[in-house]
């Protein structure tokens, strides 16, 4: 049954996505028919048939399948393990005495997607910034590519929330018909039905004749007064403080993570400097706060050789002794420098023109990052699928309080 169950819900998980491709895929078939028809009407397929090219068309489509599917293997093998997660989640409903815990599942995919989407969008800046640095057509959209940390932050909000929706309702959909189709019983959660308010008083009113005529049978020696007990079921019991509590806690710790990241994240300095046959000596000066990484340096337009040497207080740590120049403007011509074994500090970009016209010079220098730009995305991204969990509960608490949930009481019991 375990194992059953383990598979049911890794081919729920897949199966999201995989619908997703077959979806994708009718659409692509689907435009391309409606291409073909048109070519076929205007002439541009000659002498071919419909049928011939429609049987064309269709064989490449297929043929093509196999590599399409395979190329969203990791995405589906993703979905799958959480599927597992999820599945094992639906065994753990029983347990959880609020009437919310049929959304169970819901606060698991929360937590998971956003650790994933937050902690990749702290780790994926690193990827950016030496895009910029890789691509030096990107120099003068740097602002576009390297966006604030708060629009990030903001973007990826808005699709973790749109994707645990869509990931949990996926799921759900698919669970339940593989379940049917591998034989697996799907825990129920039985719920204590409210007595009506007649059939209460009735009951109450047969109870107090019996206890009257208990008494009258039997007289008690000493009568103690009763006391009614206005404790709140466990199931009732508010936990809205404790949830508020700690979604304070977490946001705290997530404000003090951000913070350590940008004091050990990655960075860039990027400008540019002229040398020309009238100025053929030029420097600029680099200031790395951490530790630095790489440093390209590029130019279009420009011709001859240049000769680039970095200095720390006039000693030479790195030197490039020609980089040519391309008399192309479109065309850049690159030199990569290793910086990963120097320390931070200010250092002096020395460039001198050799022979030629020169040209401008851009230089993108990136620092910080490495391990433990990284193992702090990691935590961000664990902080915010805690605090995403809390958020969560909080508002199945709050639908709760609304009767969203009905006014049923649960028993803590299998059905």
């Amino acid at each position: 049954m375990l194992a059953r169950r383990v598979l049911a819900g890794f081919l729920a998980g897949a199966s999201g996505l995989a619908a997703l491709l077959v979806l994708l895929i009718l659409l692509l078939v689907s435009f391309g028919l409606l291409s073909l028809v048109r070519e076929l009407a205007i002439g541009q397929q000659g002498d071919v048939t419909f049928w011939s090219a429609l049987a064309t068309a269709i064989g490449r489509s297929f043929r093509s399948l196999p590599g399409y599917f395979w190329s969203a293997r990791w995405g589906m093998f993703a979905l799958g393990v959480l599927g597992i997660l999820l599945a094992f989640s639906d065994t753990w409903r029983p347990r959880i005495r609020r009437r919310w815990r049929d959304q169970l599942g819901l606060v698991l995919t929360s937590t998971v997607v956003f650790a994933i989407i937050i902690g990749s969008i702290f780790a994926y800046r690193e990827v950016l910034y030496r895009l910029v640095a890789d691509r030096p057509e990107l120099s003068n959209q740097q602002e576009l590519v390297l966006t604030s940390t708060g629009a990030q932050l903001a973007l990826g909000v808005l699709a973790a929330l749109a994707l645990t929706y869509l990931v949990w309702a996926s799921w759900n959909f698919w669970f339940e018909r593989w379940i049917a189709v591998l034989r697996v019983a799907r825990p129920k959660v039985a719920y204590s039905v409210p007595t009506p308010p007649q059939a209460e008083a009735v009951g109450n009113w047969r109870e107090h004749q019996q206890r009257m005529a208990q008494l009258r049978r039997h007289p008690p020696i000493e009568m103690e007064a009763a006391q009614v007990s206005e404790t709140q079921p466990a199931s009732e019991q508010g936990i809205g403080p404790h949830i508020l509590g700690g979604l304070v806690i977490m946001s705290v710790v997530l404000f003090f993570l951000s913070r350590a990241y940008d004091d050990v994240g990655p960075g860039l300095v990027n400008a540019g400097l002229w040398v020309t046959p009238d100025e053929p000596t030029n420097a600029a000066r680099l200031v790395f706060p951490r530790e630095p990484a790489r440093m390209v340096v590029s130019s279009i337009g420009g011709s001859g050789t240049v000769s680039l040497r970095l200095t720390d207080q006039g000693a030479t740590v790195q030197q490039v002794d020609a980089m040519r120049l391309l008399d192309n403007a479109r065309t850049y011509s690159t030199e990569e420098i290793l910086l990963d074994d120097l320390a931070a500090g200010e250092y002096l970009l020395e460039a001198r023109l050799q022979d030629g016209r020169g040209g401008l010079l851009n230089y993108a220098a990136l620092y910080g990052g490495g391990l433990p730009g990284r193992t702090l995305a990691a935590a961000l991204g664990l902080a915010a699928g805690v605090w995403a969990a809390l958020a969560t509960v909080g508002l199945l608490e709050v639908f709760v309080r609304f009767g969203y949930f009905g006014r049923r009481d649960i028993t803590g019991k299998n059905g």
